[in-house]
């Protein structure tokens, strides 16, 4: 049964993906790829291309993929089905999904906290420069920062929660 894990994983992290295409497709945005990359680890992405999308829609795309996730947790809690690995699975995924290093509610935050800054660079800069100026000065910004310490805390708490034994979790 152990081999059936990476082969769920896949599938996860897939349907992850295909919920931030669903919501580009929802919202009309133009969808610029469903792929595959080594850089700089190996992940699956979907691009959109961002020319004048507003942050609400910005903000609905990036979650996305993490409703996907927790809709598939959700159906797993609720259909009684008794799977360890597929419970050890999903709660990998939304753990990795909400983390406080570099997520897409990273993206989300960032991208809300420092909007004023996206729109005065995009305008100033190539997009090349523009993406490199705002990945650094965001990282320095928002690393440790207080919405970062809150951000870890209520991160902690999920994983206590998910993988204690004494909350909704049978599967210990």
């Amino acid at each position: 049964m152990i081999w059936l894990i990476p082969i769920l994983l896949l599938i996860v992290v897939l349907m992850h993906e295909f919920g931030h295409f669903i919501v580009a497709k929802l919202q009309r945005l133009p969808v610029d790829k469903f792929g595959f990359s080594l850089k700089p680890l190996p992940h699956f992405y979907v691009s959109i291309i961002e020319n004048n999308i507003t942050m609400r829609q910005r903000i609905l795309f990036l979650l996305g993929g993490n409703l996907m996730v927790l809709l598939l947790f959700t159906c797993f809690l609720l259909s009684g089905f008794d799977h360890r690995y597929i419970y050890y699975i999903l709660v990998y995924q939304i753990l990795i999904d909400t983390n406080p290093f570099y997520s897409d509610y990273v993206v989300i935050i960032v991208s809300f906290l420092y909007r004023k800054l996206f729109r005065a660079s995009y305008y100033t800069r190539s997009r090349k420069e523009n993406q490199e100026l705002n990945i650094n000065e965001i990282k320095d910004r928002y690393m440790f920062s207080p919405v970062w310490y809150l951000h870890c805390i209520l991160w902690g708490i999920l994983a206590i929660l998910l993988i204690s034994p004494k909350f909704f979790n049978n599967y210990l």
